[in-house]
């Protein structure tokens, strides 16, 4: 069972079932398994900004944020029984303008960003060029599916 919770500042109003099926799709590609909870926030650039400043020392917005409950630097989720994962933040003044020059709904570029930061929650980065293409070729089946 998945427990979502969603706080949505702005933007059109997405339904929790959208959400849910992409977590299922992940859920599937990377073989978690388990009853789990997520949070994803849908926010503002001003909010955004702020957020990234008090936890990157970033000066600006930036698309998407997350914040695992659990440090997972060398290690991946599989099972997880009633464990808080963490929180995904998509910023959605700049989800619409990537949209915008990716040619592509909105809800489309939302479902990006939510993928990308759900991996993130379950311990994949891109930090290095070996880890990010393992998460770009996951991210790459779970929209092929």
């Amino acid at each position: 069972m998945i427990e979502l919770e969603i706080n949505q500042s702005t933007g059109s109003r997405l339904p929790t079932s959208f959400f849910e099926s992409w977590i299922k799709k992940v859920s599937k590609v990377v073989g978690l398994r388990g009853n789990f909870k997520v949070s994803v926030a849908i926010i503002g650039e001003a909010e955004m900004k702020k957020i990234n400043y008090q936890s990157r020392g970033k000066k600006k917005a930036t698309n998407v944020l997350s914040f695992a409950e659990i440090d997972l630097k060398n290690t991946k989720f599989v099972q997880v029984d009633n464990g808080y994962l963490g929180e995904v933040l998509i910023c959605y003044p700049i989800a619409v303008k990537q949209a915008k020059v990716a040619s592509m709904p909105i809800k489309a570029e939302v479902a990006r960003l939510f993928v990308h930061g759900l991996l993130h929650l379950l311990g994949y980065d891109h930090i290095k060029d070996k880890q990010a293409a393992v998460m770009e070729a996951i991210e790459d089946k779970v929209f092929s599916d």
